[in-house]
């Protein structure tokens, strides 16, 4: 599968999507469900690092359903997203959808070159909340 989903530390504070290749929505609804087992296993917020190691192809109609999935999210998704690797076109697919629905989805969305990176920002943005 071209899309996998696993915690990213022991804590199970930060889930983190591996994206390798060409995704089809099939393979992103498996790897939702997936998501929300996990999910369903915590009682508290968790982070997302979206680690994408191949950009070139994204499924039609990836707004609507993006925005779909963001409003009926699990309640344990935090409000912060990182997204690791992303080339221009998902960093443009991705300040549009954030210009267009927001305010609606309630999360920020960074961009980070590493892992280490992404974690790092999330461990900061945690501060800064507390």
């Amino acid at each position: 599968m071209a899309m996998t989903v696993v915690w990213d530390d022991d804590a199970r504070t930060i889930i983190r999507y591996d994206i390798d290749g060409s995704w089809t929505w099939d393979d992103y609804q498996a790897t939702l469900h997936e998501l929300n087992s996990l999910l369903d296993t915590v009682d508290h917020k968790v982070a997302i690092i979206i680690n994408i190691r191949s950009d070139k192809w994204i499924p039609e109609d990836a707004f609507n359903r993006f925005n779909r999935d963001m409003r009926q999210r699990h309640p344990n998704i935090g409000p912060l997203q990182v997204f690791v690797g992303a080339g221009m076109l998902i960093r443009i697919l991705v300040v549009s959808f954030m210009r267009i629905y927001g305010k609606a989805v309630d999360i920020e969305f960074l961009f980070a070159d590493t892992l280490e990176e992404a974690r790092q920002l999330i461990h900061e943005r945690r501060q800064q909340q507390e």
